[in-house]
């Protein structure tokens, strides 16, 4: 859609705030009609605008009823990227096993298009970094800087990265290696990861004492909210507030204010960053019993929907309390393989090569390697050779 485009040039060429009228605009029009056949071209365009603008509205309702329509014209590469999107608002809400469910499906689906299985690491990165699999994090943030930007000459795989790293790096406490990715993005400020780091760089500045790049980014994010005036952007500009006023009593009012309009909303997994942050806020002014609640909160928060490496940052500072950091696990369901992956599993655990695999089920090897990588994740094993003990065959 023209409008699309109209709005990222006004992006590039005017600035966020000149440009928020005609970006907003463009997803009002699509949200007027999305089942036009014109929004198959743009889906990754589209989800940038959203980012940008911090519309949780947009990304939570409109954008399944385009990747429907999208699926029902048959247009699959435009379904994978919708796919993909939908996780990250997924996990966003706190419900880390849809996302990996709709995480599935599009890598399935970029496959059978004849795409790279990669190609949705962009976004897939960054929520392996929300569960705390650090290992992991880095080796796809490697491989989407070395071989996708370098190689594949896909510029923006290395903000997906680095974004991805911050995320990982605020959570385990690395506050100078997150400010050191977050600053990277910041500069460049690409159409939706260029407003969403802001937050997390006013963070790692703050903890690492660089008050100049927390009050730019402050600065920032305070005119492109203003141009927003979406929730999400209203409590992400109140939490960054409290979070620039330091050790002032003022911070605990935008801290409580930021709480309340992020409760309002569905965005569970900044909800509860929001209470691990208030919480260490009160931890430091010696107020152990509130910070006991909101740390306990933000723990029992983060372990019911999978934030390893967060929880473990909650409950470091729930300890440093006095109390016990227990949180309250969310009740586990069995994994269950698809007949696909069992049959592809079967045959693996009885020696087949993935060759062999390939040419009896009539799939690809990089489709072998696909379903390999699921199973192995499911049953939380990392080789061939544990497949026969856990499928009892």
């Amino acid at each position: 859609m023209d409008l699309i485009y109209q709005a990222l040039a006004e992006r590039f060429a005017l600035g966020y705030p000149s440009a928020a009228p005609r970006m907003k605009e463009a997803l009002h029009r699509l949200a007027q009609d999305p089942e036009s056949a014109a929004i198959q071209s743009v889906p990754l365009l589209t989800w940038l605008l959203m980012e940008d603008l911090w519309d949780d509205e947009f990304e939570s309702v409109t954008w399944p009823l385009m990747t429907k329509a999208n699926r029902t014209r048959g247009a699959l590469p435009s379904v994978w990227v919708g796919l993909a999107s939908s996780a990250v608002t997924e996990w966003r809400h706190g419900r880390f096993d849809a996302a990996q469910a709709l995480f599935d499906e599009a890598v399935s689906l970029s496959v059978l298009v004849g795409a790279h299985q990669q190609v949705s690491w962009s976004v897939l990165t960054e929520f392996r970094a929300w569960q705390g699999r650090e290992a992991e994090t880095r080796s796809m943030a490697s491989t989407l800087i070395r071989e996708w930007t370098g190689d594949r000459q896909y510029g923006s795989s290395t903000n997906f990265a680095l974004m991805a790293l911050t995320v990982l790096d605020l959570s385990l406490g690395h506050y100078s290696a997150a400010l050191s990715h977050a600053t990277r993005v910041m500069n460049d400020d690409p159409p939706g990861h260029g407003s969403r780091i802001l937050p997390d760089v006013i963070e790692a500045a703050m903890r690492t004492g660089d008050d100049s790049t927390a009050a730019a980014a402050f600065g920032r994010l305070a005119a492109r909210v203003d141009a927003s005036g979406t929730s999400w952007a209203l409590a992400t500009l109140a939490r960054s507030q409290a979070v620039v006023l330091g050790a002032s009593p003022d911070a605990e009012a935008h801290y409580l204010q930021a709480l309340g309009q992020f409760d309002a909303t569905p965005l569970a997994a900044e909800t509860a960053r929001t209470r691990l942050m208030y919480g260490e806020w009160l931890r430091r002014r010696k107020r152990r019993s509130d910070a006991r609640e909101q740390l306990s909160a933000a723990l029992t928060s983060f372990t019911q929907m999978g934030a390893a490496s967060f929880g473990q940052r909650a409950a470091r500072e729930l300890a440093a309390t006095g109390a016990n950091p227990v949180a309250e696990a969310a009740p586990r369901q069995a994994v269950a393989l698809t007949p696909q992956e069992r049959r592809v599993a079967d045959l693996a655990a009885h020696g087949l090569t993935n060759a062999e695999i390939s040419e009896q089920l009539y799939i690809s090897g990089s489709t072998v390697d696909y379903h390999l990588s699921k199973v192995f994740r499911k049953l939380d094993i990392g080789t061939r050779r544990h497949l026969r003990d856990k499928l009892g065959s």
